[in-house]
C-alpha cells in the first residue's frame, strides 16, 4: 500500500527554538513545536503541533531553526502508547518529518527543502 495515505502537511512558525538531541542508541533527533493559523468566525484559532525529525538532518536543521521562522513541514503521523510510572495508559501522536521546507528566509524568496530520514529508534 502506498505511503500517502499517512501524512501531513502544515505551514507555520516555529513557537521556540528547536530541541536537538541523540537517543542512547546514537539516533540523532530534533524537537520542535509550529504554530498554525486557522481563521474561522472572523477570528485567528492557532493549533500547535509537536514536530520530530530523525537522522542527519536533525543536526542540519538544529542549527538552523528559530522561533518564529516560518516552515512547510511534511511527513507522517505516529501513535504512540506507553505506560506511566503509576500504571496507567498514556497515548499522544508524534509528527515525524520527512522534509522541512523554510520559507520566507528574507533572501530574496529562498527556500532550502531538506528531506528528513524517517528513522525512529
Amino acid at each position: 500500500m502506498a505511503n500517502d495515505i499517512n501524512n501531513f502537511n502544515f505551514s507555520g512558525r516555529l513557537t521556540r527554538d528547536a530541541e536537538y538531541g541523540v537517543t542512547s542508541n546514537e539516533k540523532q533527533y530534533l524537537r520542535f513545536s509550529i504554530a498554525v493559523n486557522s481563521f474561522y468566525n472572523g477570528e485567528n484559532h492557532p493549533s500547535f503541533f509537536p514536530i520530530i525529525v530523525w537522522g542527519k538532518s536533525a543536526e542540519y536543521l538544529s542549527q538552523r531553526l528559530k522561533k518564529g521562522m516560518l516552515v512547510c513541514v511534511s511527513g507522517r503521523i505516529a501513535n504512540n502508547i506507553w505506560k506511566d510510572k503509576e500504571g496507567n495508559t498514556r497515548r499522544d501522536n508524534s509528527f515525524i518529518a520527512n522534509q522541512v521546507v523554510f520559507c520566507n528566509t528574507g533572501d530574496d524568496n529562498v527556500s532550502d527543502a531538506i528531506p528528513g530520514d524517517d528513522e525512529e529508534f
